[in-house]
């Protein structure tokens, strides 16, 4: 039971002070004034060379390029559980016990990396329609 709670705040405390609540900076009268200090800094940014947020695909493509990313990394995690449960089973020497815990692992690392794959083609498909949306 120690432990359960002990892991269970390991979990919440992160959340609630990483977690950011929304509190509206300004009302909805001054919605004018908000406009035109995005269009002041929108002819700032094109004027000093930066390009547009539809020019460069904006938040989902950036939320796209960081999913790409975190996938690209679990999927390096996975080629060396692949490796690691080969050299396992080459390091095995017969032993039932150790030969079938590598097969084991080179089996859960093959379903984890199919699943990576789905994860993959389906982020790319969402973000590549957000930014579609969005640019167009």
């Amino acid at each position: 039971m120690k432990n359960l709670s002990f892991f269970l705040a390991l979990l919440i405390i992160p959340v609630l002070l990483f977690c950011s609540f929304s509190i509206p900076a300004q009302s909805a009268g001054t919605a004018s004034i908000g406009s035109q200090i995005n269009s002041n800094l929108q002819s700032v940014g094109t004027g000093a060379g930066f390009k547009s947020e539809t020019e460069t695909g904006g938040l989902p493509k950036l939320v796209g390029s960081i999913i790409n990313i975190f996938l690209g990394i679990l999927g390096v995690l996975f080629v060396i559980l692949i490796v690691y449960g080969g050299y396992t089973w080459m390091t095995s020497f017969g032993s039932a016990e150790k030969t079938k815990k590598a097969k084991d692992l080179i089996v859960d690392a093959v379903i984890g990396l199919i699943i990576l794959l789905a994860a993959y083609a389906i982020s790319n498909f969402v973000v590549g329609a957000l930014v579609k949306a969005t640019v167009n």
